[in-house]
C-alpha cells in the first residue's frame, strides 16, 4: 500500500498528464461515467489505480449494504479527499466489486443499469420533462442540450474561480470571454461523452481544448464542472431506470395475483382479492402536498390491491393530512441528514467560501443519499 504522499503525488501526476493525451482523458471519462457518484479528484484517483473499476466502496459499505466480503489479499484504492485544500493525510480506502465475494445467499450485487430499446423512450421523455428540452428529437439530442445548458450555467456561476485556477496554465493567455468559451466547449464535450458512454451511445467527441488546462488547478476547475454535470444527469437517468425496475417488479406481482385469481375463479371459489374505491380528481390533488407527499400519493394509488391504509384514510377523510405529514417528515429527515454529514464528507463552511461548486455537489449528493433512505422508510412504506 502506498503512503499518503504517494497517493497525493499519483493524483497530481495523472492530472498533469491529461493535457498531453486526449486518449488518456477519453479513457478517464469512460471510467468516471461508472464512478459518477464520486467527486472529480476521487474519480481520477480510481482511474489512476484501477481504470477498469465498475463499482467502488469502503469495506464497511460492502459489508452493510450488500453483505459482501472484501478479499483479504486485495489492494485498496486510496482516494484523496475532494476538498479545495488537499491534505496529504486525507486518504480513504475503497475496493472495487471485483475484489469482493458473496458471503451467503443473502449477499447482493449492486444494481448496474443499462439502457436498451425497451426503456430508452421512457428515459428520453423523463429527461425532456425534467429539463425542459422539449425540442430534442431523441435521447442523444436531449442529453447534448441538457449538458450545454448546465455547463453554461455552472461556468458563469464559478467564472471568478476559473480565472484564478488557470493562472500559470496555457489558458491564462486567453481573455475572459475566450476563456469562458473554451471552458464551456471542452466541458460540454467531456460531460456529453461521459454520459452518452454510460448510456451505451457512441459519440465522437473533440477534446482538443484540453491542452489549455495543463496545470493541476486548471484541469481540476473544469473537471469539477464536468463531474457535477455528469453526476446530475446520470443520477436522473438512474432514478428513472430504478422506477422502471420497480414497476416491472410490481407488474410481475400483479400478474401472479391475476393468474391466482383466475385459478380460484375456475375452481368456483369466488374469492374477491381486490377492493377498489371510486375516486377521481379529489381535493388532495389540488392542495400543495409537496414533492414527497405527491410521491407517497402516487405510491398508494398504484398498489394493487389498494392498501387498507389508503382505503381507511380516504373513508376517514384523513388522506390530505397524512400526505402533508409525510412531506414534512421527509423534508426534516433530509435536512437533518445533510447537516449532520456535510462536514464529514468535506462540505465545510471554508469549502463553501473557497469552492462553492464542490460544496454544492457534495450537499446534493448527501441530499440524494437521504432521499434514498426516506423512500424506503417513509414514502414507500406499506
Amino acid at each position: 500500500m502506498l503512503t499518503s504522499k504517494q497517493y497525493h503525488d499519483l493524483l497530481k501526476a495523472k492530472l498533469k498528464r491529461f493535457s498531453r493525451s486526449q486518449e488518456e482523458w477519453k479513457k478517464f471519462l469512460e471510467t468516471s461515467s461508472r464512478m459518477y457518484k464520486y467527486g472529480f479528484k476521487e474519480s481520477v484517483s480510481i482511474f489512476a489505480q484501477k481504470p477498469n473499476a465498475t463499482a467502488c466502496a469502503e469495506i464497511k459499505t460492502w459489508k452493510k449494504a450488500t453483505n459482501r466480503r472484501v478479499i483479504r489479499t486485495s489492494e485498496a484504492i486510496g482516494l484523496v479527499y475532494s476538498t479545495d485544500n488537499v491534505n496529504v493525510t486525507s486518504i480513504r480506502y475503497v475496493f472495487d466489486i471485483s475484489n469482493t465475494v458473496k458471503v451467503n445467499e443473502q449477499s447482493k450485487t449492486p444494481y448496474f443499469w443499462t439502457i436498451d430499446d425497451t426503456c430508452e423512450e421512457r428515459v428520453y421523455n423523463e429527461l425532456k420533462q425534467a429539463y425542459g428540452v422539449t425540442d430534442a428529437i431523441n435521447l442523444e439530442e436531449a442529453i447534448k442540450k441538457i449538458v450545454r445548458e448546465r455547463i453554461a450555467y455552472l461556468t458563469k456561476d464559478v467564472q471568478s474561480n476559473i480565472i484564478k485556477s488557470v493562472e500559470g496554465s496555457a489558458a491564462e493567455e486567453l481573455d475572459e470571454f475566450a476563456l469562458s468559451a473554451v471552458c464551456e466547449r471542452f466541458a460540454s464535450e467531456s460531460a456529453t461523452y461521459a454520459i452518452l458512454h454510460r448510456c451505451g451511445i457512441e459519440y465522437d467527441a473533440d477534446f482538443s481544448d484540453i491542452y489549455n488546462f495543463d496545470t493541476v488547478n486548471a484541469i481540476t476547475a473544469v473537471g469539477d464542472i464536468i463531474n457535477q454535470t455528469s453526476e446530475e444527469v446520470l443520477r436522473s437517468i438512474e432514478k428513472t431506470m430504478k422506477a422502471i425496475l420497480k414497476e416491472e417488479y410490481y407488474e410481475r406481482i400483479r400478474e401472479t395475483a391475476r393468474n391466482d385469481n383466475e385459478s380460484d375463479r375456475r375452481r368456483g371459489d369466488n374469492i374477491q382479492t381486490e377492493t377498489y374505491l371510486p375516486f377521481s380528481d379529489t381535493k388532495e390533488e389540488k392542495i400543495d402536498i409537496g414533492k414527497y407527499g405527491r410521491m407517497r400519493l402516487k405510491f398508494l394509488r398504484e398498489q394493487k390491491p389498494i392498501p387498507m391504509t389508503f382505503n381507511q384514510l380516504m373513508i376517514n377523510g384523513e388522506l390530505e393530512q397524512h400526505l402533508l405529514t409525510v412531506n414534512e417528515q421527509c423534508i426534516s429527515r433530509v435536512s437533518e441528514f445533510v447537516e449532520k454529514n456535510r462536514e464529514k464528507y468535506g462540505a465545510t463552511d471554508a469549502l463553501q467560501n473557497s469552492n462553492p461548486l464542490e460544496w454544492t455537489r457534495i450537499c446534493n449528493s448527501l441530499r440524494m443519499m437521504a432521499e434514498e433512505q426516506i423512500q424506503k422508510e417513509i414514502i414507500y412504506a406499506q
